[in-house]
C-alpha cells in the first residue's frame, strides 16, 4: 500500500474491526496518529507504520483540506450512537453499500430524565445530507450539520424497541430509509 498508494486492504482490515466493535457492542477509541509519519519512516517508533494520517498521502496544493494525509479514513470515520435514551440493541455501519446505510435500534427507557438520544452523522459519508423519516407517533429528530448529529426524542409513551435507518442522500437508493419501530 506505501509503495502503490492503494490503501483498499489496509480500509478493508480496518472496516473489519469496526464492524467487529460495533457487533459486540463495546465501547473503543482508535487512535493512531504519528504527525511526522511518512511512508519511508512509518511512525518512527519500532518499525511501525500504523498512523491514520502519513505525510507522504498529503496531495500538493491539498494541504489545508482537512483529510488531507488521510489513510484508511472512510474506515475510521463512521456514524455511531453518542449516547442514547436506553439500551443498545445493537448497530451497524455499511461502508461498502453505495448508500453507505447506518443502522440502529435501542430499547428506549422512559424512566430516565431524558428522552434525547444523540448519533454523530459525519459529513464525510453524508456529504450532502443523510435521507431519515419518522412514522408518526414514535418521536422526533432533527439534524444538526454543523455539530454532525442527529437527535431523537423518543414519544413519552414509546415502550417497543426504535430502529434507525439512515442512507446518504445523494448516494443511489438501494433501501428505503426509516426511522421506525419495530
Amino acid at each position: 500500500a506505501f509503495e502503490t498508494g492503494n490503501f483498499s486492504k489496509c480500509t478493508h482490515a480496518l472496516n473489519r474491526t469496526m464492524v467487529s466493535l460495533e457487533h459486540a457492542r463495546v465501547s473503543y477509541t482508535i487512535w493512531c496518529y504519528a504527525q511526522d509519519n511518512t511512508n519511508e519512516n512509518g511512525d518512527g517508533w519500532n518499525g511501525e507504520d500504523l498512523s491514520l494520517f502519513s505525510r507522504s498521502q498529503i496531495i500538493p496544493g491539498d494541504e489545508n483540506n482537512l483529510f488531507a494525509g488521510g489513510r484508511s479514513l472512510s474506515a475510521a470515520i463512521r456514524p455511531y450512537p453518542c449516547r442514547l435514551a436506553g439500551d443498545l440493541i445493537r448497530f451497524s455501519f455499511s461502508l461498502y453499500r453505495t448508500d453507505r446505510r447506518f443502522d440502529l435500534v435501542f430499547r428506549p427507557d422512559l424512566t430516565l430524565a431524558t428522552r434525547e438520544s444523540e448519533i454523530f452523522l459525519p459529513r464525510y459519508h453524508y456529504p450532502h445530507g443523510a435521507k431519515v423519516s419518522l412514522p408518526a407517533g414514535s418521536g422526533s429528530y432533527k439534524v444538526d450539520w454543523d455539530r454532525q448529529t442527529l437527535t431523537f426524542s423518543t414519544c413519552r409513551q414509546r415502550y417497543s424497541d426504535v430502529a434507525i435507518e439512515m442512507i446518504c442522500s445523494s448516494c443511489p437508493v438501494r433501501s428505503r430509509t426509516l426511522l421506525y419501530l419495530v
